[in-house]
């Protein structure tokens, strides 16, 4: 018998069924001890191989992510474009209602006749330092409480040169357009013997503000400049470029437009000292024409953001190229080196949103520089007087050569039919989360027939009372200003307002 236990026990544990699992037992111990652990169980944490899962973070921490961004991109919006929460107002009429202090009291402005010195210091009510205040209100344009706005149109005007008796009839045909654009521009007018005639003509037409720095403006004089000014503020016409005094040429103009504040910055390049022959007063001072440099412009720009402007609108009156001079009558239609430079010198700065130039007589091209657009030439609105020629005759004193209708004998016939076209430009601006911008440019061709009377090329086209021998020149004025409009290339965004129907007219 113990043999027997003995050799069993030599030949190992008899092998019987499995038991089932979970039995209970020291053998069911043993043998959920001997089975292989699973994978992973007892590694070390570094071996584990788990699949990965979603990270969940909570709420809280997305709401605040979201709060972050927003916050930044509101910081960075705010930071460059202060001038869409302040809207700050420079200008006032002198003697307006709710005007400033009488001249030379306590807190008023300086006395007429102030130095250029005292033209500088702060405006009255402001410490030495201190930011204009928005103290009074502006002296022209629509109320600026359309919030909801988000597209204007500015239109500009050629140089005007209007004899006082002709001024109405002659700008009537304009009406139509400029009475659809929010703010109507002039450039100019030309002083004339009766001022206040042609500032109600300009009133009526739908004009609200003119660029009135220009070589006649610095060759009439500064009882000329006064007569004109007292003119267009009896019209409620804003005006920049010209001033009666210092007071008035250290002020800036911000014009209400539906909502934004638009800055008009208007300067010469032919600032001239001489008066011309008959005009009265003398030589005028360096204050009562703004002389084009750009170091002046960027910061007279700078003054308007920060007062602030929406959008900076500058225009210049270039002066006549030497070539041009000598012949009386300007035919070029291409920008010089030397005012391609200015222009991109002013756009190259975010100050600066439009330059629209004049002076030479011409229509010029549009080019676009840094994404924002500048016009050379908007050519001019020339009416001769009734009863003679021009050339300083029929009230228009201080006009130069070549201006004019009616040019010398020696003017060659290309030139003066150029002098006859003309355009207006309309700027069409958009309200975007960045602030108001310049999104295209429209044109609309003029011509000043023989009878004085300035007309839309495309609605004179279209009219079927128009003669044929007026419709073959209005079809060749229309193909030259769109050519010369168009010299330096096609521009994104710049196209005709509207193209007559007429098929040889197209452009």
């Amino acid at each position: 018998m113990g043999m027997m236990s003995r050799r069993r026990s030599a030949r190992g544990p008899r092998r019987g069924p499995p038991r089932p699992a979970g039995r209970s037992g020291p053998a069911g111990a043993a043998e959920r001890h001997e089975s292989p652990p699973a994978a992973g169980h007892n590694d070390p944490p570094s071996a584990r191989h788990d699949p990965p899962q979603a990270r969940h973070d909570p709420p809280q921490a997305r709401l605040l992510v979201a709060a972050v961004c927003v916050l930044a991109m509101a910081a960075l919006g705010l930071g460059l474009f202060s001038d869409v929460l302040t809207r700050h107002v420079l200008t006032l009429g002198a003697g307006r209602a709710g005007g400033p202090p009488p001249a030379g009291s306590a807190g008023g402005p300086p006395t007429r006749g102030a130095t250029a010195e005292e033209a500088e210091q702060p405006p009255w009510g402001a410490a030495a330092g201190q930011r204009p205040g928005p103290v009074w209100p502006p002296r022209a344009g629509s109320p600026s409480d359309a919030g909801d706005t988000t597209e204007l149109t500015l239109t500009f005007s050629g140089d005007l040169v209007l004899g006082p008796s002709s001024a109405r009839a002659a700008l009537a045909p304009l009406g139509s357009l400029l009475s659809s654009a929010d703010l109507a521009i002039c450039r100019g007018p030309a002083p004339t013997a009766h001022p206040e005639v042609i500032a109600e003509a300009l009133r009526r037409v739908g004009f609200g503000a003119c660029a009135t720095a220009s070589g006649r403006a610095a060759r009439l004089g500064g009882a000329g400049v006064r007569g004109l000014l007292d003119a267009l503020d009896g019209a409620a016409i804003d005006h920049s470029g010209t001033a009666r005094e210092p007071l008035d040429a250290a002020t800036l103009s911000l014009l209400p437009v539906r909502g934004a504040q638009i800055s008009l910055l208007s300067y010469t390049e032919d600032a001239g000292t001489d008066p011309a022959p008959g005009s009265p007063g003398a030589d005028p001072p360096g204050w009562t024409v703004n002389e084009l440099d750009p170091a002046r412009i960027l910061r007279d720009a700078a003054r308007a953001r920060q007062a602030g402007a929406d959008l900076v609108v500058v225009a210049l009156s270039w002066a006549p190229d030497q070539a041009e001079s000598a012949r009386s009558a300007p035919t070029e239609t291409a920008p010089t080196q030397r005012q391609r430079m200015t222009a991109r010198e002013l756009l190259h700065s975010p100050l600066v949103d439009l330059v629209v130039g004049t002076g030479t007589g011409t229509v010029r091209p549009v080019e676009r520089v840094d994404g924002k657009y500048v016009a050379y030439g908007t050519g001019s609105i020339t009416v001769p007087a009734a009863g003679g020629p021009s050339g300083g005759a029929g009230g228009v004193p201080g006009g130069g050569p070549g201006r004019e209708a009616g040019a010398e004998p020696g003017v060659d016939a290309a030139g003066r039919d150029r002098e006859r076209d003309g355009a207006l430009l309309h700027a069409r601006v958009r309200r975007t989360a960045l602030g108001w911008v310049v999104v295209g440019l429209t044109y609309s061709p003029t011509w000043t027939g023989p009878d004085g009377v300035v007309r839309p090329v495309a609605d004179a086209l279209d009219d079927p009372g128009t003669s044929e021998a007026a419709r073959a020149e209005l079809t060749v004025s229309w193909l030259r200003t769109v050519a010369a409009l168009t010299s330096l290339g096609q521009v994104d965004g710049v196209r005709p307002e509207r193209v007559p129907r007429q098929p040889g007219a197209g452009a």
